[in-house]
């Protein structure tokens, strides 16, 4: 599934099943992690913190278990916001009736463990971006319906305690918004990218950024491409500082996709030719040198920036899956250098049950793209994204259905010494709440720990592991 795809699918799944508000906060967001550091392999002893806590103000040492002690926790409405209230008496009504708290951490198989976050379960989390391990952001979407007929966004971070969310800015006049993209060059600065829709426009996406500086987000000006009918989104960003952040999407005019680049400088946003078909990941490791990637005639698509123009990169268009009606696709870039990216996406044909999907790798040596073979559960299987902590080293995460056909299964393999290898994952991230999971996007760290985050039955929910396991 591409970034494209993925954003679509946050408005389609907050809009569904949101008959009752209670339903939205029953089932919080989980957050499966392996903590390979000070509380050793084994696991976190269960607890349970920051229960409804907006604005993290639970220590991630205290312990809630909901009705007696969701006292411990503060609830703090976002704003004025007319729906304020209603989240906090919905989360009194979750305490008084046992149900699950904010941020619970439960021991799992092999050192996996649960970690609740403060978020509705209708939500759905695409973006993540990390400037370090203790200092991660997410954006999360959902739709309040009945209390409001627009989107709303929350920034959701981790400050190597515990979580909180924060409203982010509203476009003014959107009715649809999707965030597909985030870059935090620091802790105090992050920029998410997207696009929204008007009541004007239905249908038509315009481009948009939003910005954090360390206190509050703003929706900042950013131009977008002149053409009758033209739909246009942000799909991706990459930032190496503050004042040096390159997104990447595309533009749609009837059957016509074309790349849309835009490049901040500190001061502005600004249009950059590119060409090819749609760019959907982007990744930067200096103002001179950005690897993108996307897709263009069914076919992987990579182009380079090398500080004074974009080109095209040589590609093998490696065999499709399902012979000639199939179609290949690169979803997610990672760059340790210059010289060294990690792409993936997928290979398969059909859609449906009448359908086949494989993964597929590709590495950049800095002067062409080459196929790397990548083990397949079953062939139905897809890659969303992946990081690379060094230029030996990458965590790829997707999704597998088992052989039933009736589920899906998270997806998480390791490229190491050349070779992609599949890492295990616990039963307990496929049951319960967390039943057919889809693991979205990972961060890898330099200590090669990653965090990922993904959707499954009972909502968002995110999984850090040790990619040396």
């Amino acid at each position: 599934m591409t970034a494209q795809g993925i954003s679509e699918d946050v408005s389609n799944k907050t809009r569904a099943g949101i008959g009752a508000l209670a339903a939205a906060f029953r089932s919080p967001v989980a957050l499966f992690m392996l903590d390979s550091g000070a509380c050793g392999t084994a696991g976190w002893a269960a607890r349970l913190t920051s229960t409804v806590s907006v604005a993290g103000s639970c220590d991630g040492r205290d312990s809630c278990s909901c009705a007696r002690r969701c006292g411990r926790c503060s609830v703090r409405p976002p704003g004025n916001r007319r729906f304020g209230r209603v989240v906090v008496a919905a989360v009194v009504v979750a305490c008084l009736l046992g149900l699950p708290c904010g941020n619970a951490r439960a021991a799992g198989a092999s050192g996996w463990s649960v970690q609740w976050l403060p978020v509705p379960s209708s939500a759905v989390t695409v973006p993540l971006s990390c400037s370090s391990s203790t200092a991660c952001t997410a954006v999360a979407a959902y739709y309040p319906f009945p209390f409001s007929d627009r989107d709303v966004l929350f920034a959701v971070r981790w400050n190597g305690r515990g979580w909180s969310r924060e409203l982010m800015a509203d476009p003014a006049g959107s009715n649809t918004v999707l965030v597909s993209g985030i870059s935090c060059p620091s802790r105090s600065s992050c920029v998410a990218v997207g696009g929204f829709t008007s009541g004007d426009r239905p249908g038509r996406y315009v481009p948009l950024v939003e910005r954090w500086n360390g206190a509050v987000w703003s929706v900042e000006p950013v131009p977008a491409p002149a053409g009758v009918g033209l739909s246009s989104r942000l799909t991706s960003v990459s930032c190496t500082s503050p004042t040096a952040c390159t997104a990447v999407g595309g533009s749609v005019s009837r059957d016509r996709t074309t790349a849309l680049v835009e490049r901040w400088d500190g001061i502005t946003w600004s249009i950059e030719r590119a060409t090819g078909g749609s760019l959907i990941s982007v990744s930067c490791t200096s103002v001179a040198a950005c690897t993108a990637v996307g897709t263009a005639a069914n076919e992987p698509l990579g182009e380079g920036w090398n500080g004074s123009r974009w080109s095209i990169q040589p590609n093998p268009h490696p065999r499709r899956f399902g012979g000639p009606g199939g179609d290949n696709e690169l979803g997610s870039v990672s760059c340790a250098s210059r010289d060294a990216c990690m792409a993936v996406g997928d290979s398969g044909w059909g859609s449906g049950l009448n359908s086949g999907r494989i993964t597929l790798a590709e590495h950049w040596n800095g002067s062409q793209w080459s196929v790397q073979p990548t083990p397949n559960p079953i062939q139905l299987d897809e890659f969303n994204s992946v990081s690379c902590s060094s230029i030996r080293s990458c965590i790829a995460v997707g999704y597998y259905t088992d052989r039933a056909g009736d589920a899906t299964l998270p997806l998480v393999e390791r490229w190491h010494r050349g070779r992609w290898s599949v890492l295990s994952t616990p039963r307990s991230l496929s049951a319960g709440k967390s039943a057919d999971p889809t693991l979205l996007a990972v961060v890898c760290f330099a200590k090669g720990n990653c965090l990922a985050i993904g959707d499954a039955e009972g909502g968002p929910f995110s999984a850090q592991l040790s990619s040396s396991r």
